[in-house]
């Protein structure tokens, strides 16, 4: 199985909880270790989007290279909120998407956020980013949001991390 995790991230928070994500994607799918014992063959990639134009004006955005997900039989989708919304580049990268690129494709979600709540932006970013990855015919099975200044960020990074594996694998 080949799994691609797509991040849009300009401080490096949303890229780290989406190594965590690879991580635990690879211990699932048991690494090296999990070929000797007969499970599942994973492998993941990670392409962190690199934009060029104004990040935070969807207009003056655009991509030197993006990454081929024709590949991949299932994408994680993760990017920061940015002015309650997820952030523009995170949204033109999924509406620039061929109409079915997502077709039969399992998907998740993920989000970062600096306030303490998901109900407070993260909620609506992360379905945001759901309903365009539907609209491009993804099979939507899990989404998170990481508040960034809650106490217990570390524990919701790895609560999503396994929750997304669970639902790829």
């Amino acid at each position: 199985m080949k799994i691609g995790i797509i991040v849009y991230s300009e401080t490096g928070n949303t890229l780290l909880c989406a190594e965590k994500i690879r991580e635990a994607l690879t211990l699932a799918g048991g690494g090296e270790k999990g070929k000797e014992k007969g499970k599942l063959e994973v492998e993941v990639w990670l392409e962190r989007l690199q934009v060029t134009g104004n990040p935070r004006v969807e207009k003056e955005i655009s991509f030197p290279s993006l990454p081929d997900i024709s590949s991949a039989d299932a994408l994680v989708f993760a990017s920061p909120v940015h002015a309650f919304s997820a952030a523009p580049a995170m949204k033109k990268y999924l509406e620039q998407l061929p109409a079915d690129a997502l077709k039969g494709k399992k998907a998740a979600c993920l989000v970062t956020q600096m306030f303490p709540y998901a109900w407070l932006s993260g909620n609506r970013s992360v379905g945001q980013m759901a309903a365009l990855s539907r609209k491009k015919g993804a099979d939507m099975r899990a989404t998170a949001v990481i508040n960034w200044r809650n106490k217990r960020r570390q524990e919701m990074i790895e609560e999503a991390a396994a929750r997304v594996s669970r639902a790829l694998l």
